[in-house]
């Protein structure tokens, strides 16, 4: 489905799932390889699962903050629960999914990119021109499983979160991820997930509210 038309780049909540079509499932499933998911029936299960975000701006300090939650599918399914900042400051979290993370995330216009020149164009490119003008939201990341967690691994990847608009001008809620480090060729790992939207419900927010809480 597409998205709504109130649906803006300034309030990206919903709930979404990855469209087939318009996207490489089996890259997906290779991003999650390369990010350490090893059970091939957990991949597809996440690949197959809900994307929520609760996309909204303080009304004390003006800064804009994100609750997402990416769920695995199925009845028993592992949820991954995050809440950002967009205020460029690294945080660490424990992922259901990927153990622990560190990230960051920032709003950032597509034409004053310095940090991301010298990766692929996917992270600036294909997004909307109300996205370019109201700047996509960039989020870069580590895992570090295995190892204390002040030890970063040499791997960081890089997302850009936008709308984009399809050859028949339908709008839908895209993620271009790239991956650089150690090791790792400019271009040679980048993947566009490209998603439908769902609905939103709000009572499912407040339920992730209070799992944040008590998790935290």
């Amino acid at each position: 489905m597409a998205l709504p038309a109130r649906f803006t780049p300034r309030n990206l909540t919903g709930r979404f799932i990855l469209n087939p079509t318009l996207s490489d499932v089996a890259a997906c499933e290779k991003m999650l390889e390369e990010q350490s998911i090893a059970d091939p029936a957990l991949r597809r299960a996440v690949v197959a699962g809900v994307l929520s975000l609760n996309h909204y701006e303080d009304e004390i300090d003006g800064v804009e903050r994100m609750w997402v939650q990416q769920d695995s599918g199925g009845k028993d399914c592992d949820v991954a629960v995050d809440f950002r900042v967009f205020d460029w400051q690294d945080r660490t979290h424990e992922d259901a999914l990927f153990g622990p993370v560190v990230g960051r995330m920032r709003r950032i216009t597509t034409d004053t990119l310095p940090d991301l020149r010298a990766l692929p164009p996917l992270l600036r490119g294909g997004w909307t021109q109300e996205t370019r003008r109201c700047g996509v939201l960039q989020y870069q990341y580590q895992f570090h499983r295995g190892c204390s967690s002040d030890v970063a691994t040499e791997r960081s990847w890089v997302e850009t979160w936008g709308i984009e608009s399809s050859p028949d001008g339908e709008r839908r809620f895209a993620r271009h991820v790239s991956v650089a480090g150690t090791g790792v060729e400019v271009g040679s790992s980048s993947w566009r997930l490209v998603y439908d939207y769902l609905c939103v419900e709000w009572g499912e927010w407040f339920a992730l509210y209070e799992l944040y809480n008590i998790r935290s």
